[in-house]
Formats: C-alpha cells, sequence, structure tokens
C-alpha cells in the first residue's frame, strides 16, 4: 500500500462501522499537540494558545521540542495508514502503525481502542482486551472505542458484556444506532431470533447502504426457518453493482446453503460456484452437483 494513499472523508469508513469516514474514525478531535488553535502545555505545565505554530511545542515520546513538528494532516495520514492496512487483513502492520502513533500520543483514544482490536486478532487476548477498557477509560463517552470494546469482547466470546457495551453505544446517538448489529450478534449466537432480527432493522434503518447488514438479515431469516424469504433477500443482494469481493463471496455461499435447505441443489451448486469456489475441486459445491 503506497503511504500517501488516502481515505476520502466520504468514503465509508475501513473499520466496519457503515458510518462515512468522516462522520467515524475521521470525526475524532485531533490530540491538542496536533491542533495548531489549541492550547498546549509544555513540562513545566505552562499553556501556548497563541504562539505561531512554528513556536508552540510538539510532543514526541513525553518530550516537549519545537523541531520535527508533526503536522495534523501528517497524523490523519498515520490513522488512514493504520485503519487500510487493519481492513486489509494485515494485522501486524496495523498493530505496528498505531504503536508509532501512540509513541508519539500515549493516550489518543482511538490509536489505543484498534490497537486493542489488533492484539486480539494476533493472540494476545488478554492485553488486546486491557488496551480497549483503557480507551473506554479514558473516554467513557466514546462511541468508537465503546463499539471497539464491544465487538472485541463478542470476538472473544463475552456475549453479555459485549451486548451491555453494544447497548450503551445506542444510546449515545444517531451514530450510535450502528452498534445494533453488534445486538443482533449478540442475540444471534444466545439463540434469541426475533431479538436479533428487530436489532438488525434498527441497523438498517441507520445505515441502509451497508449490504453486509443484508447479509446478516437473510441468516436470520434462515435460521428462523423462512428459507424463501431468505433466498428472495440474497438473490435481491447479488444483483447490487459494486459489492466488494469478499461480501459477495459470502452472500453467494449462503445463498447456496438456503437453496440446499430448498432442495433446490442445481440451483445451489450454480450459488456456490458464483461464490467463487472451484465447483470440479470442491467438496462443498460438488455436494451440489446433480
Amino acid at each position: 500500500m503506497s503511504s500517501g494513499e488516502r481515505i476520502s472523508r466520504n468514503a465509508p469508513c475501513p473499520c466496519g462501522s457503515g458510518l462515512r469516514y468522516k462522520k467515524c474514525c475521521g470525526s475524532k478531535t485531533l490530540p491538542s499537540d496536533m491542533n495548531p488553535g489549541a492550547g498546549r502545555r509544555d513540562q513545566r505545565g505552562a499553556i501556548f494558545q497563541n504562539a505561531p505554530v512554528e513556536q508552540q511545542p510538539t510532543y514526541v515520546s513525553g518530550t516537549a521540542s519545537t523541531a520535527g513538528a508533526i503536522s495534523a494532516s501528517h497524523a490523519e495520514q498515520m490513522y488512514s495508514d493504520a485503519m487500510m492496512l487493519r481492513t486489509s487483513g494485515r494485522i501486524e502492520a496495523a498493530k505496528e502503525k498505531y504503536e508509532e502513533i501512540l509513541r508519539i500520543w500515549p493516550e489518543e483514544v482511538r490509536a489505543i481502542s484498534s490497537l486493542g482490536y489488533c492484539l486480539v486478532q494476533l493472540g494476545q487476548r488478554e492485553r488486546g482486551l486491557e488496551e480497549a477498557k483503557r480507551a473506554v477509560e479514558l473516554d467513557p463517552d466514546g462511541l468508537i472505542s465503546i463499539m471497539e470494546l464491544a465487538l472485541i469482547l463478542f470476538n472473544l466470546g463475552e456475549v453479555e458484556d459485549s451486548l451491555k457495551w453494544a447497548k450503551r453505544a445506542v444510546k449515545l446517538g444517531p451514530h450510535g444506532a450502528n452498534a445494533n448489529s453488534i445486538i443482533a450478534n449478540c442475540y444471534e449466537r444466545t439463540h434469541r431470533i426475533e431479538q436479533a432480527l428487530a436489532a438488525n432493522k434498527l441497523a438498517q434503518s441507520a445505515n441502509p447502504q451497508n449490504k453486509w447488514l443484508k447479509l446478516q438479515e437473510a441468516k436470520l431469516i434462515a435460521r428462523n426457518g423462512d428459507h424463501e424469504k431468505a433466498k428472495d433477500i440474497l438473490r435481491e443482494t447479488t444483483g447490487v453493482p459494486g459489492l466488494p469481493p469478499e461480501l459477495r463471496g459470502q452472500v453467494f455461499s449462503e445463498l447456496g446453503r438456503v437453496l440446499d435447505n430448498l432442495h433446490r441443489y442445481d440451483q445451489a451448486y450454480e450459488a456456490f460456484v458464483q461464490s467463487g469456489l472451484e465447483a470440479s475441486r470442491t467438496p462443498e459445491a460438488q455436494r451440489f452437483k446433480l
């Protein structure tokens, strides 16, 4: 990935919340030492409010310096790089980028919570959860850090705790409604399908363009026994232009399973082929071939 590549502020946020980047990870206030208009403190506690930018100290690894100041635009580029590494599956590289950010701004909440996610994905579960909780302690009403903690807890199997934090995110305001997708996952995991469907509906009303939520809805409906309705939703979703390859593959795979339950084996076979499976070599796809 090119270090000069940027995330458009109107693009979907790479963190997966379903919000636009400018309304999600790109909306957090920069640390005061990155904001030329904000008051700053040197190591003696003096406040630099109106001094020219070149005279204001910048904190690097806990020390104040007027040399080598990192601009706000460069800081946002660091976040953009880290998010793109994370969403492209390069978790180790993303972790290193977040750690680089934290060496400069040790209490930057976005980086702390995102580092926690990366650590959990890399198998460092206890430390990852600890970092996610620390982010929430630093910013108790921070929507991003709360949603990250809820997601981490869900991935660790702590479903009831995840549900608690996701519900708190919903109460924080309109953008918190995206946490309903986590709530739906929690209800599904605990076999409360009707409640999961209700939460999914709320998530879709908050973010109707998110087709991952359509896939979630279809899975829940199929699990509830209505395979015909699930099939129709999945068929409609496959026709949406510009689906990400990973989502497209999962939609067709789920469609194959639904068609199998409807005993339409030839169509199920074709759906699995469309999902990207090698029909001639994959037993899962061959099972549907007449």
